[in-house]
């Protein structure tokens, strides 16, 4: 695995030993994240030694000189690694679950040295389907959506002691989570079956829906669904597109 950092005017490798495949099958593109002030680089890989395991690691994003490493899980298949800011506490989330999805919280820190905070089941579903992971640092909470037994949820949790703090029925499996925050406001969208979800999430125990946009099929059956949800700088607009709907704007 190698990371490549560049600016304007050069750029540089950071190798890094082992190679990241969930069950050795589909490769994962969001194992790496910065921290908000840029100081530290984390990255979760398969363990070199530890077949089956992953490890988390922490390094500096500019020079790739490596600052500390933690092995942790069995055999179920990190998906991605995400950082917030809580407080003075930096904290780093890790998503895994090619078995029942689960959430890894570690606190990271001014120095890159990673501790265990806990481990949280998030559903008690083999199957592999299921979102991204969003989080917010402002409110303490993480987002994910998963599948549990015959039933799909959004999920919220603490980014401090990484307990569930809600959970939410959901129409269909939403493949990617967006979030706004800004001027006031907390946002998180996401597909419903036909639906664009947007919900009022300053509250993560109580999100609250603000707006359910229906969306509009082009007749596309085949392949892998993969969304992609943004929003305006403002929080005004939602963008969405799927190779399975057609493009739509909200507001």
């Amino acid at each position: 695995m190698t990371f490549f950092f560049c600016t304007t005017v050069s750029g540089q490798f950071h190798p890094l030993p082992g190679t990241f495949f969930e069950h050795d099958f589909f490769p994962q593109h969001k194992v790496f994240d910065i921290s908000p002030n840029g100081q530290i680089a984390i990255t979760v890989r398969n363990d070199p030694i530890a077949v089956g395991s992953a490890r988390l690691s922490t390094f500096d994003p500019i020079l790739g000189t490596a600052f500390d490493n933690e092995t942790f899980g069995g055999s179920d298949g990190a998906r991605e690694v995400r950082f917030a800011q809580v407080g003075s506490q930096l904290r780093a989330v890790v998503l895994t679950g090619s078995a029942a999805r689960t959430i890894y919280l570690f606190d990271i820190s001014s120095t890159g040295q990673i501790t265990p905070i806990t481990s949280t089941q998030l559903s008690t579903s083999n199957g592999v389907g299921g979102s991204n992971i969003v989080l917010s640092g402002a409110g303490a909470a993480g987002f994910a959506v998963v599948i549990g037994g015959a039933e799909r949820e959004l999920v919220s949790f603490s980014l401090n002691d990484g307990s569930v703090l809600k959970r939410i029925p959901v129409s269909g499996l939403a493949e990617t989570l967006a979030l706004y925050e800004g001027g006031g406001k907390r946002l998180l969208a996401f597909r419903s079956g036909l639906n664009l979800r947007v919900l009022n999430v300053l509250d993560a125990a109580n999100p609250a829906e603000t707006a359910s946009v229906p969306m509009t099929t082009n007749g596309e059956f085949s392949g892998f669904n993969i969304d992609g949800i943004t929003f305006s700088g403002d929080g005004r607009y939602v963008f969405f597109t799927s190779q399975f709907f057609s493009f739509r704007r909200s507001t």
